[in-house]
């Protein structure tokens, strides 16, 4: 089969029509997306009371788990700061 310049001008054409609906169908996809973000974005709802209750239930928990560690650590960050003879120490020593 040979190869006209009407097959290679009719193949162009399927090529520039493939890339254009290719183009369209990106378009097409990254409008969505970004209708989808805008959407979750501008959603009014926001937190809720329960989820707030919980985040503060979480953080007093570890807060009261943790509290004789940060005494001692700002104690000991204190006292080596006043007198850079002591260290601070994080890890202690069970052995000790």
């Amino acid at each position: 089969m040979k190869h006209t310049h009407k097959n290679k001008s009719n193949l162009w054409e399927l090529e520039e029509h493939i890339l254009a609906t290719l183009k369209h169908h990106d378009y097409y996809q990254n409008h969505k997306l970004k209708a989808k973000v805008k959407h979750k974005l501008n959603n009014e709802k926001g937190l809720g009371t329960v989820e707030i209750i919980i985040i503060l239930a979480v953080l007093v928990a570890l807060a009261l788990a943790f509290q004789s560690f940060a005494k001692k650590f700002f104690t000991d960050v204190r006292d080596s700061i006043q007198d850079p003879s002591k260290s601070v120490t994080i890890i202690e020593d069970k052995d000790s």
